[in-house]
């Protein structure tokens, strides 16, 4: 699949125009006859943030979110080699339900499942607290920060989490 391939099905998404501007930046780093980003030319989150004029955290927000709906696989450096000589993380772009995207979930990132189980032990927690009458102690931070709107990022991945558990028949 190339690079126009996958940003015509990107453009037919119900993805957030954020998720579709970071994809669509992926998409110009990729080499086109090769079909994949080459390691000269992966993206740090820097220079996704300044391409799609973001700040880092919402480039790793949107980038999760990408990742849990099935149009990218990352695959991170390990620490020290990222610290000694700037190993960047690897991207892999498919369209969710692709043959390249079957490929690629088979060799799926640990850290991605890490996440996915913490997402859901919160929510099961959440749950049996709701169940028993009890809520669940306020998270401690350092400074207070607004609540997140009903439809946010973290909502529609949580969302999507739980789907895929039900379908999964967990």
């Amino acid at each position: 699949m190339d690079r126009f391939d996958l940003e015509r099905a990107m453009d037919a998404s119900q993805m957030p125009a954020l998720s579709k501007a970071l994809f669509m930046a992926l998409c110009r780093c990729m080499n086109v006859k090769a079909g994949v980003i080459l390691p000269d030319h992966r993206p740090s989150l820097t220079e996704l943030a300044r391409k799609v004029s973001i700040c880092r955290s919402s480039v790793r927000n949107h980038l999760f979110l990408l990742e849990v709906d099935g149009w990218i696989t990352t695959t991170p450096p390990e620490a020290e080699l990222a610290r000694r000589e700037g190993a960047r993380t690897e991207y892999q772009l498919h369209v969710p339900g692709s043959a390249e995207f079957g490929q690629a979930r088979e060799g799926r990132d640990p850290r991605m499942k890490r996440e996915a189980r913490r997402a859901r032990a919160a929510l099961a927690q959440e749950q049996a607290a709701a169940q028993n009458g009890h809520r669940p102690p306020p998270a401690r931070r350092a400074v207070a920060t607004p609540a997140r709107p009903a439809g946010s990022l973290f909502d529609r991945a949580e969302q999507r989490l739980r789907a895929a558990d039900q379908e999964a028949g967990r």
